[in-house]
């Protein structure tokens, strides 16, 4: 059985084949056809909105690229039954991000809106967003785990860049290790990190 209406299927597949060519706006009209014709089925207007978020980055529309990474989110919520904001608990928040990371298109679109977080301005939601995908995604991506890593790096070394207004890709190693003692992190964390981004080393 398919996993989407066979119209919604092909233009879903249609705008990927643009997206891979680096037709984005066409892709993006493509993705707005899927999105329609599969109107009731929430796993196509998943990946839909998911391409179209990368879409819009790749065109650098910030705006739109946030805009359709959460409405991505937001469907994969809707298809978990999770609710609209991560729970304070500590129990039942990580139930809540190992559920919402059980589904590929979550995984991807939080990823991504980390990504575009930083792009923006916003490190410290950046950044938690990175702790979150290394804490809590399960073991069928655990795979990803130094991708993960080297952007919470990135979106760090970013945090110090701004506080300390050194010159951008020339921040010290101590000031990077400071930096990660000053937000809690520990010394095996930040070695995992720094693993991740200088593998050799």
């Amino acid at each position: 059985m398919p996993l989407f209406g066979k119209s919604a299927e092909k233009a879903c597949l249609q705008g990927e084949k643009l997206m891979a060519k680096g037709l984005y706006e066409e892709a993006i009209k493509k993705f707005s056809e899927a999105i329609e014709l599969g109107r009731d089925d929430l796993p196509v207007r998943c990946v839909a909105e998911l391409n179209m978020g990368v879409c819009y980055a790749r065109l650098d529309n910030k705006e739109k690229a946030m805009e359709h990474n959460e409405k991505a989110i937001e469907l994969v919520k809707m298809q978990k039954n999770l609710p609209a904001e991560a729970p304070q608990d500590e129990e039942e928040k990580e139930k809540f991000y190992k559920t919402l990371f059980s589904h590929e298109v979550g995984v991807q679109a939080y990823f991504n809106k980390g990504i575009v977080m930083r792009v923006i301005g916003k490190l410290e939601e950046s950044r938690k967003i990175f702790d979150n995908l290394i804490k809590y995604v399960p073991w069928a991506f655990r795979i990803r785990e130094p991708i993960f890593r080297m952007e919470r790096y990135e979106t760090i070394v970013a945090m110090v860049e701004k506080e300390r207004e050194t010159i951008p890709g020339l921040v010290p190693v101590n000031y990077i290790k400071e930096h990660y003692k000053k937000l809690g992190y520990s010394e095996e964390e930040m070695e995992k990190d720094f693993r991740a981004v200088h593998p050799q080393q």
